[in-house]
């Protein structure tokens, strides 16, 4: 249900299902074609195909169709495809049968981070994993499932068979046993998954939202963003916060799975209220056992209050999606800071809440870390806005 081009990292402004810009003669879309080869998809999960292949982009087990939408505007695929276009008619322009192409899914982002849900790995910024609270197969609450990946993949279509429940490449199946239409608990008898993604009693008091998109208060933390980078078995953790509360430490926490953390080191965390403050921390990798190591922070308040930062992924010899923007927020201008492997063409663009593109720019990047300036964003209403780099 969502956008190749979406999928793939291209920009879709118009919401029509095509990379933005012109179409040439031969059918080729002129901006796929001006980047550079081979071209570079997005694999969130960093195992197996592309994301635009997989159902289960982010691997946590809830497939993209159930991330994709919100719970309570939950839609069934119908299964059909009136046009040929590949977009099933639930999430397809109408009338069927006379428009190619289409939105798709319009994207959910429960906590607003700019990341949607699919390829989110705590969607509410609880600190619990989406895998965890998305997985509760007994509906006791005990947390006591194993829900590590096993690495397999029989039928190819992206999802796990730890979590897939029908393993054959002819019939494809994103859909939940008690996700139902509009956010029912009524879902699929024959799902393709075994996420449950449940509603239990002690959602902190969520009497609608699902586990993994529910958290009971937050801390009034303006701005958390964590990046890594990684290099000879050294990972630099950095990150940025802006608190209205006094708060007391960092905890730093590392994971193989994605599901068990455990916290690695501890920072004191003195900070001047509503104002960007700047952290860092080192990990030595070379005694971790795995390809894909995960880091989050926690925060934690003088008043026990607890908030968790976005969980940055590490591939041994490559660190996936490691950029940021400072400062976060800005007013007139920032700076987006990046690593590449090997000097390429890169692509930068900004899209506001509703995911119009209101910038846009290609750059040459250098082997190495790069900055590249934004300037006159005040010319830019206020609100909340997505940074992409491709």
């Amino acid at each position: 249900g969502i956008v190749d081009a979406i999928e793939a990292g291209f920009a879709d402004s118009n919401f029509n299902g095509f990379e933005d810009g012109v179409i040439g003669t031969d059918g080729w879309s002129n901006t796929i074609r001006a980047r550079p080869a081979p071209l570079s998809l997005l694999n969130s999960d960093g195992i197996g195909r592309p994301n635009y292949l997989d159902i289960d982009s982010d691997g946590d087990g809830i497939p993209d169709n159930i991330e994709g939408q919100s719970t309570a505007g939950y839609r069934f695929p119908t299964y059909t495809d009136s046009d040929n276009d590949g977009l099933d008619n639930a999430y397809d322009l109408a009338p069927h049968t006379a428009t190619f192409s289409g939105a798709g899914i319009l994207l959910y982002d429960r906590d607003m981070d700019g990341t949607p849900d699919y390829i989110d790995l705590d969607s509410d910024s609880d600190g619990q994993s989406d895998v965890r609270e998305g997985n509760d197969w007994n509906l006791n609450g005990a947390g006591d499932e194993i829900l590590t990946p096993t690495g397999i993949d029989t039928d190819g279509d992206g999802l796990d068979d730890r979590f897939d429940l029908i393993n054959s490449a002819t019939n494809l199946k994103g859909t939940s046993i008690y996700m139902g239409t509009n956010g029912s608990m009524t879902g699929d008898p024959s799902p393709g998954t075994r996420a449950t993604v449940q509603r239990t009693l002690a959602s902190g008091g969520c009497a609608f939202e699902r586990d993994w998109r529910c958290v009971s208060f937050v801390l009034p933390i303006s701005h958390l963003q964590l990046t890594a980078a990684e290099n000879n078995n050294a990972v630099t953790l950095k990150w940025s916060i802006i608190s209205s509360r006094n708060l007391s430490v960092f905890e730093v926490e590392r994971s193989t799975d994605n599901v068990n953390y455990q916290k690695i080191a501890t920072q004191s965390a003195t900070v001047r209220l509503d104002q960007m403050e700047n952290f860092a921390g080192n990990d030595n990798i070379a005694g971790i056992n795995s390809d894909l190591i995960y880091y989050r922070i926690k925060v934690i308040a003088q008043d026990g209050q607890t908030k968790y930062s976005n969980v940055v992924v590490i591939r041994k010899g490559k660190t996936i999606a490691a950029f940021s923007v400072m400062p976060n927020p800005a007013n007139d201008h920032a700076s987006v800071r990046f690593y590449t492997e090997k000097e390429m063409l890169v692509s930068i663009s900004i899209r506001d809440f509703a995911g119009k593109l209101v910038y846009s720019q290609k750059v040459k990047a250098l082997k190495g870390n790069n900055v590249l300036p934004l300037t006159n964003l005040s010319k830019y209403s206020d609100g909340v806005y997505h940074v992409q780099l491709m």
